[in-house]
């Protein structure tokens, strides 16, 4: 009980000598005096990871200029670029293309000069994005196929590459060329395992086949769509998908139309996708209209009506919700695809526009006033749940896990000092366990956030080629006290050269979690293996322990929605079940299996899969 309460008055001294937020602090350094040239743009960069897509972007013009003179100072052409890259994308962001076009000019000028091939690429795309959306779609492509001959051997601009260019012959009606463009961006995304993207390429693939009338081609790449976008999981891209099936059917089958543009509203709910609900709702009011349902059509027309006032509303009262900021400010590339797809969807419903606005003219005048209050007094708590749910997380994010991490330095100076002045051995205990404590509390935090933040869909799917052996030698680092604490030792079996392509922070958190599990689970002196090995077409990485084990009956069900199971530690450790929730859904976003193999006092064997690198390599 004692130890409880020293650790609650910690807490509470930390939170007041830790109360500001991340980017706070590295504000309040690069206002020192005399910062040196390495810190000072070091600490630019951290702050314009902090501060991209949100609503503190304006930070990047104050301090990135400095930033870059003093890189240009210490040759340090790496960290330049980058920062112009950063700068250059807030301008374009804000409209102010010339400002945008000027960096990115200087950034190619500089990557050229110092032969930095990644700077140069990063600068012509962003030329080509400025041109684009003034309208000078010659100059624009000229840009886009320049650095696609020279990002032969970077995945991830060469799916820039192909997408813009696909956009700019959208726009020119050369639909022949988008068609060749966009099955490259296939092939691509198919081997990256980026199924958002991909259904968003298919789209616009069937849109280009719409607009030459090639019905049986178009429904056959929006059924890819709808797939790809399924295997995603992203509400909103589904519900995008829905929405361009119904447009291309209410003409020719009206009753097939209205499912699937219940179904884009149903999803466009989970995703928050206001503007898109909006969308739904007046074309869904066009097609009962058309089909003489008049109530139907006015209840639509009634809900997008107050669906756009209650977003006036909000927006005067706060700048954006989370969920909205977050799509106002994606990536150039999918910014530019939304511009393109919204373009299209324009053509298709032009000839019918007048006669909407008629309609809805006419269906506004009739008054269902109770109605209206009970839907507007429901949407409105709908919105504030949000928010406290945001507020929540917020408060999760920035004033726990700082004052906590800083909790953690502050006792491993404690147990260094303890060790070096010859403390007694229980003193030293009571430090040790504090130690342990505060990692649990930190391991807890970091688990919330994941799961939080992959339950909202704002984790973002970034694979790359990893050196598996390091990656697992980070992860055993982060746990050497509590393997010796427990007596435990962590034998790991990876062949040095196996390397795989993954997304590193969810791999670093799948391994991490099934580590402290067996940790947690395992009775003292006693061996946790790691192996990793080779099977066709895959990777599959086991964590085996000698501890209590699992239920077979549970080994069945421990990886499905709406299963929870916790257990305690042979010390007696508690936990929130969430590490293997966060862990399948990321090994899900791999394209891979989790399973368990186990029986209660014999220990546990857990597996995943990877895909193989060198499958997906070209002979």
């Amino acid at each position: 009980m004692k130890k409880i309460w020293l650790i609650i008055v910690l807490l509470c001294g930390a939170v007041q000598l830790f109360p500001q937020s991340a980017v706070d602090i590295l504000c309040k350094v690069l206002d020192r005096d005399s910062v040196p040239d390495i810190t000072y743009v070091s600490t630019t960069l951290d702050l314009c990871h902090e501060v991209y897509q949100t609503d503190k972007e304006f930070l990047i013009s104050q301090y990135v200029p400095t930033a870059i003179s003093k890189a240009k100072t210490l040759t340090d052409i790496r960290s330049e670029a980058e920062l112009y890259w950063y700068l250059g994308t807030y301008y374009w962001k804000c409209g102010n293309q010339a400002q945008a076009a000027q960096v990115y000019t200087d950034l190619r000028v500089e990557s050229e000069s110092n032969q930095y091939l990644p700077g140069k690429l990063n600068a012509l795309n962003g030329l080509g994005n400025v041109n684009y959306l003034l309208g000078d779609y010659d100059k624009a492509l000229s840009y886009y196929l320049e650095g696609l001959q020279s990002s032969s051997n970077d995945s991830v601009m060469l799916l820039k590459f192909y997408h813009n260019i696909a956009n700019v012959y959208v726009l020119r009606n050369q639909l022949d060329s988008v068609i060749i463009y966009y099955n490259k961006s296939v092939e691509e995304h198919l081997r990256h395992q980026k199924w958002s993207d991909l259904s968003l390429v298919y789209q616009n693939i069937s849109n280009a086949y719409a607009a030459q009338e090639k019905q049986k081609e178009t429904r056959q790449y929006l059924d890819l769509a709808l797939e790809a976008a399924e295997k995603s999981g992203d509400p909103r891209q589904i519900a995008s998908v829905y929405q361009a099936m119904g447009l291309e059917v209410s003409n020719r089958h009206p009753d097939l139309a209205i499912r699937y543009l219940n179904l884009s509203i149903e999803y466009g709910r989970k995703a928050n996708a206001f503007q898109l609900l909006m969308e739904n709702l007046l074309s869904l009011a066009e097609v009962y209209a058309n089909q003489g349902m008049a109530k139907n059509a006015y209840n639509s027309v009634l809900e997008a009506s107050l669906l756009q006032d209650s977003l006036a509303v909000i927006e005067d009262s706060i700048n954006l919700s989370g969920q909205e900021q977050s799509y106002r400010f994606r990536m150039e590339e999918i910014a530019m695809g939304k511009a393109t797809r919204q373009h299209e969807l324009e053509q298709l419903k032009a000839s019918n526009r007048q006669r909407m606005i008629i309609l809805i003219l006419a269906l506004a005048l009739i008054g269902m006033i109770p109605l209206s209050l009970v839907l507007y007094q429901n949407y409105k708590i709908k919105v504030r749940m949000n928010q406290t749910r945001d507020k929540f997380f917020s408060l999760i994010a920035h004033d726990l896990k700082n004052p906590i991490s800083g909790l953690a330095g502050l006792i491993s100076v404690m147990n260094e000092e303890a060790h070096h002045n010859g403390e007694p051995p229980a003193q030293k205990r009571r430090i040790e366990g504090l130690s342990n404590s505060v990692a649990r509390i930190q391991e807890l935090l970091d688990n919330l956030l994941d799961w939080s933040r992959a339950e909202n869909g704002q984790i973002a799917f970034q694979p790359e080629e990893l050196d598996l052996s390091l990656l697992i030698k980070d992860v055993k680092h982060l746990y050497e006290d509590s393997l010796m604490n427990k007596g435990q030792n962590l034998i790991i079996d990876i062949p040095p050269d196996m390397h795989v392509m993954a997304d590193a922070n969810m791999l670093r958190s799948i391994i991490r979690n099934l580590v402290s599990n067996a940790i947690k689970f395992s009775p003292e002196m006693t061996d946790i293996t790691l192996e990793a090995f080779r099977l066709p077409g895959e990777i599959r990485i086991s964590v085996t322990d000698t501890g209590i084990g699992i239920d077979e009956e549970m080994t069945n069900r421990l990886f499905e929605k709406g299963t929870h199971y916790t257990s305690k530690g042979t010390r007696e450790e508690t936990g929130t079940g969430l590490g293997i929730k966060i862990c399948s859904e990321f090994v899900r976003r791999h394209g891979g299996r989790i399973w368990v193999e186990s029986k209660k006092g014999e220990g546990a064997s857990f597996y995943f899969t990877l895909p193989d690198i060198q499958s997906s390599r070209p002979a």
